[in-house]
């Protein structure tokens, strides 16, 4: 019997993907939670093979539950399942370990079908996020170049682990520095890259290869 995990916080959302999941996957158990703490306790009490992830939560995003998820269990298959298909979003959850992306508002049928083709190893995604991940990999020019203005060493830093999901925090204990300064220092960055989210400072490391 496979274990699954199903992060949700909306009862009535559980209920409906419980079902979608029970159509696609035979054997299965199904452990719920409803927010990221309560989660990280069934992660240790069950042999989880699969978690199917909401982003937005009482207690914090489903990316941190992601990230610890594949620590504790480097194994283990998280799909997003979310009403959002916000730029940032979507990178921040494939950063954080996702192995797919799934929109609440795809057809319940597809959906089902996406389910069980996670059984032949495909990557669940829908056509609306798989669309937006080419078009912002499709990079003309993929030799590491060099920002249209230039950066300093301590803004790099900051893009680098902005670009890898941290928080401001995060990336604040990682420098040594305090979190406000981190929030001068990306919006320095923003401005001098004319991006405006984390996605965007994303694709610029990418271009100028500091990721």
């Amino acid at each position: 019997m496979r274990h699954i995990l199903l992060l949700e916080d909306d009862a009535d959302t559980r209920l409906w993907f419980s079902e979608l999941l029970h159509k696609a996957i035979s054997d299965i158990i199904i452990v719920e939670a409803e927010g990221i703490q309560q989660a990280l306790t069934l992660l240790a009490e069950y042999p989880l093979s699969m978690a199917i992830v909401d982003i937005y939560l009482p207690d914090g995003r489903g990316f941190e539950f992601i990230k610890k998820a594949k620590k504790f269990n480097p194994g283990i298959f998280c799909v997003v399942v979310t009403a959002f298909d916000d730029d940032t979003d979507i990178f921040l959850a494939l950063q954080a370990g996702a192995d797919g992306y799934l929109l609440k508002s795809q057809d319940k049928d597809k959906l089902v079908r996406s389910l069980k083709d996670i059984m032949g190893g495909a990557p669940p995604l829908s056509p609306s996020i798989a669309r937006r991940i080419i078009k912002h990999f499709q990079v003309k020019d993929k030799s590491p170049q060099e920002p249209r203005v230039a950066l300093t060493d301590r803004e790099k830093d900051v893009l680098i682990f902005i670009s890898k999901g941290m928080t401001r925090l995060e990336a604040a204990k990682m420098i040594g520095i305090r979190e406000g300064t981190v929030a001068g220092y990306i919006k320095r960055v923003y401005e001098k890259l004319n991006v405006s989210s984390r996605a965007e400072a994303a694709l610029e490391a990418k271009r100028m290869g500091l990721i």
